[in-house]
Parts: C-alpha cells; structure tokens; sequence
C-alpha cells in the first residue's frame, strides 16, 4: 500500500549540525527526510493505534499484557528498544503532487540522478543531457574513467516518475519533467524560519541566552510525501486511512490516505532488461539514500585493476544477496555524503550520524554475470545496512 501524506503546517526535519541548548542558535531543515523518519512515523502510528499499554511495550514487559499471545503490534513494529522493523518494510520517501489528470491522481517526484544536467545547446535551446565516463583521467585514487564535465550545465534536482523512466530507458527527458531551478524548486519547498525561547521546566520563565531560530520547510499547496509501505496487516490499515500522523521535529502533524497503488517505475520494461544484458552494462541509480559502512562503495565490493593497464575498478559481487549477480563498478557520479541519524524514541536520545551515499548517485557498471532473471530481481531492491528502513533502494537504467 502507498502512504499519501500530506502536511497541515511547515515540518521540521533536523540537519546533522548539533543542536544543544546554549550552544547553538540555528537549526537546519533536511529535505526530504531520512528512511527512517518515515519507518518511525509508521511504527508510531501501529504503537499507538493497536497497543494496549506503549509504556508495556517500550519497557519490554509484554509477556504481561493480557492481549500476550494474539497480539501482532510487536511481530510488524519489532521487538521494544530494537532497531529490527519487524515485518514492516518501506520504500520512500518520495515527494507528490495531487494532479487529478494524471493515472494515479497524484505525480511523483525522486531525486534526480546525478549525471542528469540541463544544459544550452547550439541554438540557444535549454534540454536535458546525460554523461557518461569515457578516457582515462590521473586523479588521487588512480587511474579512473570519469564521467566528463559539461560547460555551463546545471544539475536536475528532481525528476518526475515519467522522466525517469525514460532516463532509465536511455531515451530523451523533457525539460518539463525536472525542476532544476532554484527558484523553481523554492516555489514548491518554501523555507520558514521560525524563532523561540528557551523555558524553565518549573517556572515557565524564559531562560537568559537561550533565544533559538529553527528552518522550517512548508510545501506549496497540493505537494505532500509518499511512500510505499508492506508487511502490515490488512486489518491494521483502515485505521491509518484518513488519520493523523506525527511526522518529524516537533511532531508536525499530516493527513494519511492509503491507495492501492505502487510507483510505475517499479515496472521496469523487459525490453530494457533486455537492452541491459545485451550491453552488458549499466547504469544503477540510487532512489534512496545508502548506508554502506561510510563508504561511497556498495557493500561486497573488492578493488581490482583489469581491462586497459592500471585502470582502477571494484568488482560488486554479490549486487544483492541471494542472487547470481556480478558487476564490476568502472565509474560512478556521486554528491557530497548525506550524514544521517535520526532519534531513537526508546532510549530518548540522538541516533549516531553515519555518512549515506546521497540519493540520485550513479554506478556505471559492466556486468561480469547475471541473466534477465537477476536484473529484474535487482531493480527496485535496497541494497545495503538498513534496507529494511527505506535505505539504498536503487533503480536499473540503460548505460548507452
């Protein structure tokens, strides 16, 4: 089922800069939030709606609850103070927009891949563009094939489900399809600062020095978040629909309304499965932010030098457990790590900030081994630490 959220007021997601009282003034929004927001927002949700006692729940005294036994809140929520999601199982967020003419009622928006720019061409004309590496370049990590710069280009910042695909088809995206403009894009994300005080928890008295500024983000009318969500009983659904969720910092709340429904561009085209293993290489863009360890390599990869003389590549085998799939990573195109955490509501504190490979990173791959078969497998699956949360799902697209 898919999770159409959409906010009541500005929402506050905080940045990965430390925020403590007396220390700092200003705080950060985070756009689009991390996974795992989203995975705390359900799980909240479940908690609060099906559980007999939270406070049972969260000191891990279940076995004394009179629904013991029957109960499935902690088989889809997981186990009191665990970071195992249970059967719950998410795939987003994404950002939507409510536009009744479209076949879902709604247009869904991802991060732009990053080899995705909007450039001028020869006539003067703006359209997209996309790169990908060719000669070798001497550079601090070896001898590597890296994608070219494109003078006077800027990057697409999201993309439309439409558009993508047809990136992932290796055919043209219209311009209509990405908002790569600041100002474009600050008409849909609307920044809102907001300033307070602290308090005295017994007087209520302001507290000298204590004067804070938070970034709010307010979205544009008919804009919202989605997200895919499984492993949650059909019974528990309908008292999600229709409800209100608390979503991020200071427990902004959101409408819910459940569809039946599922991104397209899950519905990879065999032709362009095809294509991929024809070629025997391609594009593996990340949908999602991924957690590997720190490291900007998928997990399961191993350094090799092959091909022409002193070329560095990563053999990724396996791309996904499970399944007879070998790459080899001869490039990539990816921003500035993304450092992610998040708060841990059982034990009442901050979660430890781990540097993510940002959303819309590109792996220019060849393919050692693997069929039809474990493509299709592969795409749209979340590879990595926290998959479960949402995190490192990737999408296959044609390497022309």
């Amino acid at each position: 089922m898919e999770l159409l959220l959409q906010p009541l007021d500005t929402l506050f997601f905080k940045g990965s800069r430390p925020f403590d009282a007396g220390e700092t003034l200003y705080a950060e929004c985070l756009f689009p939030p991390a996974p795992s927001t989203l995975q705390g927002m359900v799980r909240t949700a479940i908690l609060e709606r099906f559980c007999v006692s939270v406070s049972q729940y969260s000191a891990g005294k279940c076995g004394s609850c009179p629904k013991q036994g029957s109960c499935e809140v902690p088989e889809v929520v997981g186990a009191p103070g665990s970071s195992v999601p249970g059967t719950l199982d998410l795939r987003g967020p994404y950002l939507v927009r409510q536009d009744g003419q479209a076949p879902a009622g709604v247009v869904r928006y991802f991060a732009a891949p990053a080899d995705l720019l909007v450039a001028r061409g020869a006539s003067g004309e703006l359209s997209t563009c996309t790169t990908a590496p060719d000669g070798l370049v001497e550079c601090d990590l070896g001898r590597l094939r890296l994608p070219p710069a494109v003078p006077g280009s800027a990057p697409a910042l999201w993309i439309t489900e439409g558009g993508l695909m047809a990136y992932l088809a290796g055919e043209e995206v219209s311009l209509d399809d990405v908002l790569w403009q600041p100002g474009e894009l600050g008409q849909v994300l609307i920044e809102e600062n907001k300033v307070g005080i602290g308090q005295d928890k017994d007087t209520k008295a302001t507290v000298e020095g204590l004067l804070y500024s938070l970034s709010m983000m307010r979205l544009a009318d008919g804009y919202g978040l989605g997200v895919t969500v499984a492993g949650v009983p059909a019974e528990m659904a309908p008292a999600l629909n229709g409800s209100l969720l608390r979503l991020g910092g200071e427990g902004r709340m959101v409408t819910c309304e459940i569809r039946e429904t599922t991104p397209a561009v899950g519905k990879q085209s065999d032709k362009c499965l095809k294509s991929i293993a024809e070629k025997k290489r391609l594009r593996v863009v990340l949908l999602q932010p991924g957690k590997f360890g720190g490291s900007w390599l998928p997990t399961c990869t191993t350094s090799l030098s092959r091909g022409e003389p002193g070329a560095v590549e990563w053999l990724w085998e396996p791309a996904l457990p499970g399944r007879n799939i070998k790459l080899r990573i001869v490039s990539a195109r990816i921003e500035k790590p993304r450092w992610l955490g998040g708060w841990d509501l059982a034990n009442n504190c901050s979660r430890s900030l781990q540097a993510c490979v940002p959303a819309g990173s590109v792996y220019y791959c060849e393919i050692e081994d693997g069929d039809t078969e474990d493509l299709a497998a592969l795409h749209m699956a979340k590879i990595g630490e926290d998959a479960q949360s949402g995190y490192g799902q990737v999408a296959l697209g044609v390497w022309i």
